[in-house]
């Protein structure tokens, strides 16, 4: 994938369509009015004809405009029946105190899908334009960044958005490209964690759509895929394995891609980063024969879930060399979130009854301690005595996952607290790192465009069919549009309130946020349902045995 090719000669950074004049030939051309004016009629014609970039439709409703800031409140019809779906009227009422209808139309519901897709298309165009293969967008100063190690984290990540969004030229070119150009033989240290599930998990959900029939099988590599990108992801994970070798067997939070050296890496790891392996290197072990992998996976989880207090709750941070806990104090967000996601899932995609059973004991502990309201605040794991309450913004991820329980009451209580974190995120906007919901004031203000509400929207609208669901998803799609948007792609924000800006764009704005939401608002089959466990990942990338 050539980024001047496929990009540079449809559109300048305005969007504005191109066309490259030699400097020599417009010299001369200067010294001939005739040829000039010829040369003017043929530009016009140019601008008029020339194919536009994926994303013009997205220029034209951005161009030549300063990003609002970000307001103190919303006021979207949205927000409105949020207000009075907390105080217990239905949004069908007919005394409501807006005339905005409750529902989105058939013609609104496409018209925010192709909006998502403007939105993908200018986030993608601008890493490619800007940044690729970095792993990642710096949008403020239009350039990329290697915050991975320079593994092509973005590229790999968003593989399978690239697919699932219709993309299907930039997935086969991007195929190619990570095939012919990707190696980890390199000398720097990453995050065990994330490398795991934004590379090993993206290069498997693309293996899985190159070898499936049905799928892009027999289309990958124009028809000479066979394993590649399965082989980049066992050679990854392999070396992701010597990250386990600690005293404890959990993993070290980071490890050296050449020599396995974890010298780099803090003496503790949260319960995310060491229970969060079982959906990739379990696919890893079914698709390669090699048990090491499943095996690694289930005995982390299994150390930590051993390590429970009396009342089944869990800590924050745990030491890798004794397996003490380093912090008492967790809840179900930031450096636990994943765990519980993945016992779950697993459980769904490999029918594991050991898997189940951990997470049945867990989440009956959660919803015990930490529930209050619709929140789920922080506890101390010995007591069980709520000590914060606070409410950040990786917490979201739950109601959706509370939807696969396939359980009526769970999914009632899932809509109601999704809805819930969606007040939060209309009263600021965005969503916001951390909140103290009693006082209602910010803790952290920083929002990275992170996915997690958009998951549990996407999971509830699946279940519930509840059209608040939908109109909540369209107000972060109009949001991301007005205050989110740069030329040079879309940042998140330091400060929510001051419109401080971030000059980040991370993969998983591509890989998950506006997968979620084109999915919303997609009507059509998901590809995912035909396969018997099937999971959306904690990266939002499909797998399946």
């Amino acid at each position: 994938v050539a980024t001047q090719s496929t990009w540079g000669s449809h559109f300048s950074r305005t969007g504005s369509a191109s066309v490259l004049v030699p400097p020599m030939r417009a010299r001369a051309l200067g010294n001939d009015v005739s040829m000039l004016w010829l040369v003017t009629v043929v530009l016009v014609v140019l601008l008029v004809v020339a194919p536009a970039p994926a994303s013009a439709s997205a220029f034209k409703r951005f161009k030549e405009r300063a990003p609002a800031p970000v307001p103190a409140s919303s006021t979207s019809a949205a927000a409105t029946l949020l207000r009075r779906d907390t105080i217990g009227l239905s949004v069908n009422d007919a005394d409501a105190d807006s005339d905005a209808p409750a529902f989105l139309s058939v013609s609104e519901v496409r018209d925010m899908k192709a909006r998502v897709l403007e939105l993908f298309d200018h986030a993608y165009s601008m890493y490619m334009l800007h940044a690729f293969p970095a792993d990642e967008l710096r949008p403020l100063s239009c350039s990329g960044r290697e915050t991975f190690g320079g593994l092509a984290t973005t590229p790999i990540d968003m593989l399978d958005s690239l697919y699932m969004l219709g993309r299907l030229d930039d997935f086969h070119s991007m195929v190619a490209f990570v095939v012919r150009n990707v190696s980890f033989n390199r000398d720097v240290f990453v995050s065990t964690f994330e490398t795991n599930i934004r590379v090993v998990g993206g290069l498997l959900s693309a293996h899985l759509i190159c070898t499936t029939r049905g799928l892009e099988r027999g289309r990958c590599l124009s028809g000479a895929y066979t394993t590649e990108l399965l082989r980049l992801a066992e050679d990854l994970a392999r070396r992701l394995l010597k990250a386990f070798i600690t005293p404890t067997g959990l993993p070290a939070g980071r490890v050296h891609l050449l020599n396995g050296s974890t010298a780099d890496a803090n003496v503790w790891s949260s319960v995310a980063e060491c229970g969060s392996f079982l959906l990739e290197f379990g696919l890893l072990s079914e698709l390669t024969g090699d048990p090491v992998f499943l095996t690694t996976a289930r005995e982390t989880a299994q150390r930590v879930f051993d390590s429970r207090s009396p009342l089944d709750l869990l800590g924050t941070n745990l030491d890798v060399h004794t397996g003490q806990w380093r912090l008492e104090i967790a809840g179900i967000g930031s450096g636990v979130d994943s765990f519980y996601e993945y016992l779950i899932k697993w459980s769904i995609m490999a029918a594991d009854v050991d898997s189940k059973r951990m997470f049945r004991k867990l989440y009956k502990a959660a919803k015990r301690h930490y529930k209050s309201g619709s929140f789920y605040f922080q506890a101390n794991m010995r007591t069980g005595q709520i000590v914060t309450p606070y409410v950040d913004g990786l917490q979201a991820f739950w109601p959706g996952m509370q939807t696969l329980l396939d359980d009526r009451e769970q999914t009632r209580e899932a809509r109601d607290t999704v809805l819930a974190y969606a007040a939060i995120m209309q009263k600021h906007t965005f969503l916001p790192e951390v909140t103290d919901v009693n006082l209602d004031e910010l803790i952290d203000p920083r929002h990275e465009l992170r996915p997690e509400l958009a998951e549990s929207l996407y999971y509830v609208w699946r279940a519930t069919k509840d059209p608040l669901v939908r109109l909540v998803a369209g107000d972060i799609v109009q949001n991301i549009e007005t205050y989110a948007w740069h030329e040079c792609g879309f940042t998140g924000f330091k400060n929510l309130h001051a419109h401080i800006r971030v000059n980040r764009m991370e993969s998983f704005f591509l890989a998950e946020t506006l997968k979620y939401l084109y999915l919303i608002f997609n009507d059509g089959p998901l590809f995912v349902d035909d396969f018997v466990g099937a999971v959306f990942t904690t990266e939002a990338h499909p797998l399946w045995l």
